[in-house]
């Protein structure tokens, strides 16, 4: 789907939310925000070398139970694919609405530029890895779509330094995601319900 297409389709589904439909976000949302989640910000990847000797790597990561359990409760907010409660349908709906749309549009760029970082410092085949390619593989093919092709993967286990590197600009992406989520939560769907309930009294 071309960008103009996406942006059509976004609107489009920014039209059929309703009120319910942000006081679901809002309730699935505030699941993001559980304490046990913080454990997303911790990794670590230690590269030592010495002389005369090969590299070792050791890495630490979020025990993998509770990434699959985040992931399942983050999964509606990144799926684009006719969905209401994408972060990016979401804000339009506020900015269609008028509703600190400023705000609103300045939350959507914090958002994408979330992907859209620096390519990580490592080259293979002449070729940066990019953040978004690294998140979209490791999210795609080991974890939601397992049958797929593991063309992205076989890149990401290429050698035993790219892969744990890799993974750490993932878990920063999900740390990212969920920092933003319920930050957004906090500052504008829920002001947005409370000045809706007023305005129905």
């Amino acid at each position: 789907m071309n960008l103009i297409s996406l942006k059509r389709m976004t609107k489009l589904i920014a039209g059929q939310i309703n009120i319910r439909d942000i006081g679901r976000f809002k309730e699935k949302a505030h699941v993001l925000c559980a304490d046990k989640y913080s454990a997303l910000n911790h990794q670590k990847v230690t590269i030592s070398v010495k002389a005369g000797a090969s590299g070792k790597v050791t890495s630490e990561f979020p025990n993998e139970d509770l990434v699959k359990s985040f992931l399942m409760d983050v999964r509606m907010f990144i799926l684009k694919d006719k969905n209401k409660f994408n972060f990016e349908n979401i804000c339009q709906f506020f900015i269609e609405k008028n509703f600190d749309s400023q705000r609103v549009s300045e939350w959507l760029e914090a958002y994408q530029k979330i992907l859209d970082q620096d390519p990580i410092c490592i080259e293979v085949g002449q070729k940066n890895l990019s953040v978004r390619m690294v998140f979209n593989t490791i999210l795609n093919e080991e974890h939601f779509h397992q049958e797929i092709d593991q063309k992205g993967m076989s890149v990401i286990k290429m050698s035993p330094i790219i892969e744990p590197l890799a993974r750490m600009k993932f878990f920063e992406v999900l740390a990212k995601l969920r920092m933003l989520l319920c930050a957004f939560n906090k500052q504008v769907v829920e002001k947005y319900l409370i000045q809706y309930e007023e305005k129905s009294c």
